[in-house]
């Protein structure tokens, strides 16, 4: 499997400070990749790390408060600041931009999974 990933987040899981990478998604979306390799694909190539575990939370400020800025977005300086921080990611769907981790989007598909990685 493979998770697309953009920088500034990229570089950090390469540099093996980011070591939690959140993705939007019902509690065991991502069980399955438990002890597995993982493609991490960045804007210009792709890394393979290890993933340690899976862990779910129910909203975004769950999951900053129980994984810690430091792990999940060490690119910031806080957790207040790793909050705004993935409030920014976005991506796009059918030609518009969606922000990922918007509070109605983490809730319509069930929470946030905790990607623990190697």
């Amino acid at each position: 499997m493979s998770l697309e990933v953009q920088d500034p987040w990229f570089t950090e899981i390469e540099a093996k400070r980011k070591t939690v990478e959140g993705r939007v998604g019902h509690n065991g979306k991502f069980d399955h990749l438990i002890g597995e390799d993982l493609l991490i694909v960045g804007p210009e190539y792709t890394i393979t790390v290890k993933v340690r575990a899976v862990r779910h939370y129910k909203d975004l400020c769950t999951y900053i408060a129980a994984e810690g800025w430091e792990r999940i977005a060490p690119h910031t300086s806080s957790n207040e600041e790793a909050e705004r921080a993935y409030r920014r990611v976005t991506m796009v769907s059918c030609g518009l931009p969606v922000a990922v981790f918007s509070p109605e989007r983490i809730d319509e598909r069930g929470g946030i999974n905790a990607i623990e990685l190697e």
